[in-house]
């Protein structure tokens, strides 16, 4: 089961990376999201500019921008509030993982001591993974993106779905938040 959930993140990587490199790896308000559904397991996955989430993306410059980029990581690791699915799936929240990426440098958004030490300049993105688990993934139908509502910023996610029986491509926003199947 792992091994089919390593090689589906794999290929959404790829694919990402092609998209990325197709459109432009840096377009502010925008991310992108991977979801993948192996046996019980529901991971989501998003990456993008800081901006879209924070509305700045460089390394904190004075207290206000530390106390942003602090609150913003504290919504981030609320996954059962960032995302929601069809009630039928009875998927529950067990997870997340957020970072901050710097190049290929990644940090925690609450180390700021090792933030303020990374290197001037440069584009901070996130990287953040959720895990759910479903007792019924079978009826899993649908994943609602919340992020929109949190994060205004944010106006488009490049969504890519792996899922036991197919796979999914489409363009989520604020007035279409949700993944269907």
């Amino acid at each position: 089961m792992r091994k089919w959930l390593m090689a589906a993140m794999f290929l959404l990587g790829g694919m990402a990376s092609l998209f990325a490199f197709a459109h432009g790896k840096h377009v502010h308000g925008e991310a992108e999201m991977n979801v993948v559904l192996d046996g019980n397991e529901l991971i989501v996955e998003v990456h993008g500019p800081l901006d879209g989430f924070l509305g700045f993306e460089h390394m904190p410059k004075n207290e206000a921008q530390k106390k942003a980029l602090l609150d913003m990581a504290g919504i981030l690791q609320q996954g059962g509030t960032l995302f929601s699915m069809n009630p039928e799936a009875a998927c529950s929240y067990q997870s997340s993982a957020v970072k901050i990426k710097q190049g290929k440098k990644m940090f925690d958004p609450a180390m700021l001591q090792t933030l303020s030490s990374a290197k001037k300049g440069g584009h901070l993105s996130l990287d953040a993974a959720y895990s759910f688990t479903c007792k019924n993934p079978d009826s899993l139908r649908a994943v609602t993106v919340q992020l929109f509502e949190r994060f205004n910023r944010l106006q488009k996610l490049e969504t890519q779905a792996v899922l036991p029986k197919r796979q999914v491509a489409v363009e989520l926003t604020p007035q279409q938040p949700t993944l269907s199947w």
